[in-house]
């Protein structure tokens, strides 16, 4: 049951695009950050994402890299900076719900796209139910016309329950090692 609204940003590279990678919601390493866009270089509009993760000097780390991001299927290319590394991904083989991603329509992903991302919250995670509102709105506008006190028919208007990724906090500014 929802019944709390979090009222901050929450970066929705993270919640939506970063499923679409398989890896584990498990693993010991997570990003220090997920973006859609990289400086000047990369734009949101690319169909990309960009991971950003500590540099990490051990044999486990390097498996992980080995398999889940270098070894991933959409991986482009890795960048330094001084403390981290940053991997870029192709995702424009979901470039509608990509699209669909940018302008906030989440509910109108792809059922392909949608999976992932059910796949990978679906294992007890906290986020599972806001998740599933997000992509289902219309199986939720009951509960959330109660947690914010308006009317079901003011949410059937909005049609989307999260908020449309703000551009700027999914771009990542780093200077990079060349």
């Amino acid at each position: 049951m929802i019944d709390k609204i979090y009222k901050g940003y929450i970066q929705k590279s993270t919640l939506f695009l970063y499923p679409q990678l398989r890896i584990p919601n498990i693993t010991r390493y997570k990003p220090l950050g997920t973006y859609t866009g990289l400086n000047t270089d990369i734009h949101p509009a690319a169909s990309a994402l960009i991971l950003l993760y500590k540099k990490f000097n051990s044999k486990s780390f390097f498996k992980f890299e080995t398999k889940y991001l270098i070894g991933n299927e959409y991986f482009m290319e890795r960048f330094e900076s001084n403390d981290n590394y940053v991997y870029v991904f192709n995702l424009s083989h979901l470039k509608t719900s990509y699209d669909k991603f940018l302008v906030g329509n989440y509910s109108r992903f792809s059922e392909e796209a949608k999976i992932p991302i059910l796949d990978y919250y679906s294992k007890g995670d906290p986020m599972t139910e806001y998740i599933e509102s997000y992509l289902y709105p219309e199986l939720y506008y009951d509960e959330y016309s109660k947690a914010l006190n308006i009317s079901e028919h003011s949410l059937e208007n909005v049609i989307e329950l999260c908020d449309k990724p703000d551009l700027e906090k999914e771009t990542l500014t780093l200077q990079l090692n060349n």
